[in-house]
């Protein structure tokens, strides 16, 4: 299945699904990539005063629609600061990929199963942590009216058809 069509079908499914695709973006970059990506959507986001939880940048105009209640404003806080550390949590392990990585790199010969071990061993704390984003995300979508989930879930599928759009004259560029 193509990446774009994992997106679509994402979108399709719901919030619950496109929480999980962030755990398809948690894999490392190749050695030597810049910040590019996820990376850069978060700072853009982070510059233009909205969230980003794991369906994305929620605009803050989007947040105001949902008139979150105390209760509900908490459980989203708390999802955004899981968020938060899941973001450092793979920050560090990546600056700890590639200190293993150098240090294999200035032996005579480089050792596969322990690079693929370090890997693995990132991997499943990566894992661990995104699953306990995922349920504070779904704690957040549980806690919400079905007004405000159908508000969120237009924003995602606007959001989604506006992606779209954008996938075939990207790919042409």
């Amino acid at each position: 299945m193509t990446y774009i069509s994992a997106r679509s079908l994402i979108a399709g499914l719901g919030f619950t699904l496109v929480a999980a695709s962030a755990l398809a973006q948690t894999s490392v970059p190749p050695q030597g990539a810049g910040p590019h990506g996820s990376m850069h959507r978060q700072h853009q986001a982070a510059a233009k005063g909205s969230s980003e939880g794991p369906m994305g940048q929620i605009p803050q105009a989007v947040i105001d629609q949902l008139a979150l209640a105390p209760a509900q404003q908490a459980q989203f806080d708390t999802a955004q600061a899981a968020r938060k550390e899941l973001q450092a949590t793979k920050q560090s392990l990546r600056a700890e990929q590639r200190k293993a990585m150098q240090e294999q790199l200035t032996k005579d010969i480089v050792d596969p199963r322990a690079v693929m071990a370090q890997q693995k061993t990132m991997r499943t704390t990566i894992d661990a942590k995104m699953d306990a984003v995922q349920q504070k995300w779904l704690a957040f979508w549980d806690g919400l009216s079905t007004p405000q989930k159908t508000t969120l879930s237009n924003y995602m599928k606007s959001k989604h058809a506006a992606q779209t759009q954008k996938k075939p004259a990207a790919a042409k560029g």
